[in-house]
């Protein structure tokens, strides 16, 4: 039993509480350019959409850890590309991870920009090394079929 904003009493056996939460983009170039065109907030939303392809996740705490953990079983390859050398998730997550056979973890990357070919995300440009402009090893193109961005929700 509950009582309401306007004094209201409420009974239930089962409550449904829904929440919303809204992702926060990353600010990389090119990131809002591809809705339902390869770039995701959810890796168990569109994940199996992307049976078997080649697919980033973007971040390193418990959440990015998580979902490519679960796109592990999806997809044929996954890449945890992540800023720094070490990434924030907890242990046991990070132990799992790098367990994982068809997972990469690709460290020390700036997210440069997304770009697109025939209308669907073609890559992620990447720079190896970033703390000084001496340190800088080289620049990539990764190319997933599918890219989700973790990123913190806002409520």
């Amino acid at each position: 039993m509950t009582e309401g904003e306007l004094g209201d009493i409420y009974t239930a056996e089962t409550i449904i509480l829904r929440t919303v939460a809204q992702a926060k983009w990353l600010g990389i170039p090119g990131e809002i350019d591809f809705p339902g065109a390869g770039i995701s907030a959810c890796a168990t939303c569109d994940g199996p959409s992307f049976m078997g392809n080649h697919v980033a996740i973007i971040r390193g705490g418990d959440t990015a850890v998580e979902e490519a953990l679960f796109l592990s079983n999806v997809a044929g390859h996954v890449a945890l590309i992540h800023r720094s050398d070490e990434m924030r998730a907890e242990k046991v997550l990070q132990d799992n991870l790098l367990g994982t056979e068809n997972i990469e973890v690709m460290r020390s990357q700036r997210r440069e920009s997304f770009f697109r070919l025939n209308g669907k995300l073609a890559g992620v440009n990447l720079v190896s090394g970033f703390l000084r402009p001496s340190d800088i090893r080289r620049t990539q193109v990764w190319s997933p079929k599918f890219c989700t961005l973790i990123r913190k929700a806002t409520f």
